[in-house]
């Protein structure tokens, strides 16, 4: 009987070629863009999964409160991991992790720069699963002088594909530092949290990690690998104990809280909202948002089959009749026509198949992700994909299945029914509204997200607007030629100026607790954001002084009593005037007391996700990072003269720089990606629509034909009988309207109010998106409609 049901399908599907392939479309459409995303979501949802004692491993991160500021860090103190390996049984073993920011490698006169170089202790391979190529992971950590290494660092650096000739090998790192490559390990997923391109002991040979004092600083990530069955909400409770004896006595004389908090490892990509996570995060609103879009295009697939099977069901009316007059039961009659909806499901998930097959590259370049086709075999994604089929199956076909099996058989054959009722098309309208609301919320979502990534790129951001190229100097052989090097560069015809400094916008800062004076000269602690830079870093980065004066070379007490902060600062601290007000810094006999000489008008150090920080400028020399203004008339030719000026001085060394704005835009990466998305799928919702309404457009058309011919008999003009059978649809869009743009207001707000700045809702973009949709509405029917009005009165009544 199953393969009767679908004998017959296939054959009706033959029969209506054009509505079969109209329907196969749009489901293909919908199928391929939810695989699409399920293989985004099941990338995202698959971080850190990898680890064989994933499920158990947590990581500490701290929440600090002060009188007047708090913030989440997802760093903790260094004694913090050997306190609970001894203190708690519930606790395994504990791993930490110090970056070591840009490190440079030399080997056989060749330098190379590697970032994300982490030292550790000797428990992380206890901890966390690295594939090991070459090497013990039980011993391959024993001494200070080892490292480990990933295949691709150590290709790079010893210019071979055999990993097993790299053992034993030595090269020298930093500081003219000996190292001997004990292991090399295959480059950690791009699903990890943490990514470690280098492994080397964690070196504490005076004790200075553990000792009491070192309960003040936060600088490195802590994890734990919990025994079995230990509940991480009570482990967390239990972390009182030793904020209680080592961090309080520290931190309550300056009123200020910490508090540790959990999160599991297979958590923090999606569900860490803490600062200074290693990579970049993602965001559980986001596999909500993506996970409803892939829902939307199924339901937009499935209404366009109900609408096309309920309009073209006067066709099916006398078949119906015959089958049943024939012995046909109402059950037999609905398993055939489910049979003639997952028949189409299922050829266009085969069709679907290979469009992902083929859109995957296409798709990772949007995402810079590596998505991968064979994702799709595994168990839990297989069974999602049945679920797909299987839904739209159902969903597409139960509604036409059960209302064509209803037909009377003697009503049907004496031609009394199997006419669209009024039910029916109340229906078919609310669907239609339903297609309409998710096509215009989408357009409106769109065009919300696209103002806001204009008004990232185009606000002012308070530093300059030319272009600049920053690049490290902390790594060269040879400090002692850091001054040369700004003295050449400046006198490179096309650099506008150039200095050094400790950090740049788009970077972080440090942060200490240090007396202040308050706006009735009173001395209380407070943690204050920091950092260093040169007489030249705020004229080179174009930055304001509203108040006072930049430091000056002239004044030689610049160097070691003056700073300057930012308006936030003064704002802060409730400074009326903030020119002499007092800050202390460091403490006991080497504390050196300074005063405010001047205040920077606020600038975006951090992205537009974040409030303007309160910040407060040291004056330095010969710091970190180089930044570099140049004109923006012959770019190349001023950047090959930087470059060469580099080489004249740094021989050994490699040049790497980056565009600044290009480095800060950076923070905005992943928002745009998800545009590209959001655009993407936004468009097909809208054609997902055209189709429904092509071929409803269609059958209302052919449905009215003798409606038409009569109106042209009694006088109607062709523009008139269009405007008839067009408005219906327009009245549907303007229906659906109120309900779409009240829920892109509602959604959009919220995803707005993540950032700290943000482009106001416009209701331009409202007003243009109904507009689209309006004119794709008219587009699609108003041909039909035409057709249907042109025809011959006389031969439409005698189709009649």
């Amino acid at each position: 009987m199953i393969r009767n049901f679908f004998t017959t399908a296939w054959r009706s599907m033959r029969r209506q070629g054009g509505y079969t392939l109209l329907n196969i479309i749009g489901l293909t459409i919908g199928i391929s863009a939810s695989l699409l995303i399920l293989l985004f979501l099941n990338q995202q949802l698959s971080f850190d999964q990898h680890h064989e004692n994933g499920e158990r491993i947590i990581r500490i991160s701290s929440e600090i409160t002060e009188p007047d500021d708090s913030f989440r860090w997802s760093v903790t103190q260094s004694p913090l991991g050997p306190e609970l390996q001894r203190r708690f049984p519930e606790v395994e073993k504990a791993v930490r992790f110090i970056g070591n920011g840009r490190v440079q490698f030399e080997r056989d006169d060749k330098t190379f720069f590697e970032e994300k170089f982490f030292s550790v202790d000797t428990t992380v391979f206890d901890i966390f699963t690295f594939d090991f190529i070459v090497g013990n992971p039980a011993s391959a950590l024993s001494l200070p002088e080892d490292v480990v290494l990933t295949r691709s660092v150590a290709e790079r650096v010893f210019g071979t594909e055999d990993m097993s000739e790299v053992m034993g090998k030595t090269l020298t790192v930093g500081e003219e530092q000996e190292f001997r490559v004990t292991g090399v390990y295959e480059d950690m997923p791009v699903t990890s949290h943490l990514i470690a391109n280098g492994l080397h002991l964690i070196s504490d040979t005076e004790g200075r990690m553990e000792a009491p004092q070192a309960w003040g600083g936060f600088y490195l990530y802590t994890y734990a690998l919990l025994t079995p069955g230990t509940s991480q909400e009570a482990f967390e409770g239990k972390l009182s104990e030793v904020n209680d004896e080592f961090v309080r006595p520290i931190f309550d004389q300056f009123d200020v809280t910490v508090k540790y908090e959990t999160i599991a490892l297979t958590d923090i990509h999606l569900k860490s909202t803490f600062q200074g996570e290693p990579e970049p995060t993602g965001s559980m609103d986001y596999i909500y948002i993506f996970a409803a879009i892939g829902v939307f295009l199924l339901v937009l697939a499935c209404i366009n089959y109900m609408n096309l099977a309920t309009a073209r069901s006067q066709r099916r009316a006398r078949e119906v009749g015959v089958r049943k007059t024939m012995g046909a039961y109402r059950n037999h009659l609905i398993w055939q026509f489910l049979a003639e909806s997952f028949l189409l499901a299922l050829i266009a998930l085969a069709v679907s198949l290979a469009v992902v097959y083929l859109s995957i590259p296409f798709f990772n370049q949007i995402l810079d992700l590596p998505l991968s086709f064979g994702t799709l075999w595994q168990p839990m994604v297989l069974i999602a994909i049945l679920g797909i089929l299987t839904l739209t199956g159902l969903v597409a076909g139960s509604y036409p299945a059960f209302y064509l099996s209803g037909f009377h058989p003697a009503h049907v054959l004496k031609g009394t029914s199997g006419k669209s009722t009024g039910g029916n098309r109340r229906l078919r309208q609310g669907l239609v509204v339903v297609q309409f609301s998710i096509s215009l919320f989408m357009l409106v979502s769109t065009g919300i997200v696209y103002d806001q990534l204009k008004y990232l790129d185009q606000k002012d951001l308070g530093f300059t607007q030319n272009p600049v190229i920053q690049f490290s100097i902390s790594n060269v052989p040879d400090r002692q030629k850091w001054p040369v090097l700004q003295q050449k560069l400046e006198s490179i015809s096309g650099v506008q100026a150039a200095a050094t400094t400790s950090s740049v916008p788009g970077q972080g800062y440090g942060k200490n607790l240090m007396p202040v004076e308050t706006e009735e000269g009173q001395m209380i602690e407070r943690g204050v954001d920091h950092y260093a830079v040169d007489y030249d870093y705020f004229p080179t980065m174009e930055m304001e002084v509203v108040k006072g004066r930049n430091f000056d070379r002239a004044r030689g007490l610049d160097s070691a009593s003056s700073v300057m902060v930012n308006e936030a600062m003064v704002r802060r601290l409730g400074w009326s005037d903030p020119i002499g007000k007092e800050i202390i810094l460091g403490s006991g006999e080497g504390a050196a007391h300074t005063q405010v000489i001047g205040v920077i008008k606020d600038f975006h150090q951090q992205s537009l996700y974040e409030v303007i920080p309160p910040l407060m400028f040291t004056r330095g020399q010969n710091l970190r990072m180089q930044v570099v203004r140049i004109e923006g008339d012959n770019i190349e030719k001023t950047l090959a003269s930087v470059q060469s000026t580099w080489e004249e001085i740094f021989p050994t060394t490699p040049f790497e720089y980056e565009f600044q704005d290009e480095a800060f835009f950076e923070q905005y990466e992943a928002d745009r990606h998800r545009s590209q998305l959001f655009t993407l799928f936004s468009g097909l919702t809208v054609l997902i629509a055209c189709l429904g309404l092509l071929g409803l457009a269609s059958y209302t058309a052919e449905q009215r034909t003798r409606e038409m011919g009569i109106r042209k008999i009694v006088g109607a003009s062709v523009p008139q009988l269009v405007q008839l059978m067009t408005r219906e649809f327009l009245i549907l869009v303007l229906v659906a309207t109120p309900i779409a743009f009240g829920a892109a207001y509602y959604f959009m707000k919220g995803w707005l109010d993540d950032f700290a700045y943000h482009a106001d809702m416009k209701v331009l973009t409202f007003v243009l998106s109904l507009l689209i949709t309006l004119v794709i509405t008219l587009a699609t029917t108003s041909y039909h409609a035409f057709r249907a009005a042109s025809i011959n009165p006389a031969t439409a009544l005698r189709q009649e």
